[in-house]
C-alpha cells in the first residue's frame, strides 16, 4: 500500500500538483463534522467524463448527507451514483454505490466505495483519492483519482450551482 501510495504520489506530481490525496495506511482521519461540507448543499450542473453532470446534495440531518450524481451524453444516462456523507468516529465519511444506466448496481449488494477524509482547508475537502473544492460561491470542483499505481489519472468535474 505505501509503495502505491508513492507511486500515485511520483506519477502525479511529475505531471503537476496533485489535486488529490491518498490516506496513508494507518492514518486517521482529521476530526470534523458535516458543518464542514455544508457549502456542498444544493443542486449542481456541469461538466465531467465528456459529458453533462448532476449533483444534488440535501442538507445535513441526523448526522448525515445524501447526494446523488448522473452523467449524460448524447442525451443518454451512463451511470449514476447515490452517496452519503457521515460523521463517523469523530470526522466525516464519504460513501457511494454505482448505478448503470438500466439501474443495476456495480458493487455487490451490501458494499459501497468508501472515501475517508484526509484534510480540511479553506473552501476544499480531501477525501482519500476525491477532492471537493469550492472556487466561489456558485462554483466547484470535483476531482477523483481513477484506477491505481502507475495507470491512476485525477478526473475533473466542474460544477456550477444551478439556478430554480
Amino acid at each position: 500500500m505505501k509503495i502505491s501510495v508513492l507511486l500515485n504520489l511520483i506519477v502525479l506530481s511529475a505531471f503537476g500538483q496533485p489535486n488529490t490525496m491518498l490516506l496513508e495506511q494507518g492514518a486517521e482521519s482529521p476530526a470534523a463534522t458535516l458543518e464542514v461540507a455544508s457549502w456542498i448543499t444544493g443542486a449542481w450542473e456541469g461538466e465531467g467524463l465528456g459529458g453533462y453532470c448532476e449533483e444534488i446534495w440535501s442538507p445535513a440531518k441526523g448526522g448525515s448527507m445524501f447526494g446523488t450524481f448522473r452523467v449524460i451524453k448524447n442525451h443518454q444516462l451512463q451511470f449514476s451514483e447515490y452517496m452519503e456523507l457521515t460523521e463517523s468516529d469523530g470526522s466525516i465519511l464519504l460513501r457511494l454505490k454505482h448505478f448503470g444506466k438500466d439501474f443495476t448496481g456495480w458493487e455487490e449488494k451490501d458494499k459501497y466505495v468508501e472515501f475517508k477524509l484526509v484534510k480540511i482547508s479553506e473552501g476544499t475537502l480531501y477525501f482519500d483519492g476525491l477532492t471537493y473544492r469550492k472556487t466561489n460561491e456558485n462554483e466547484m470542483e470535483v476531482i477523483v483519482l481513477i484506477g491505481s499505481g502507475t495507470d491512476s489519472k485525477e478526473e475533473k468535474f466542474t460544477y456550477r450551482k444551478m439556478k430554480n
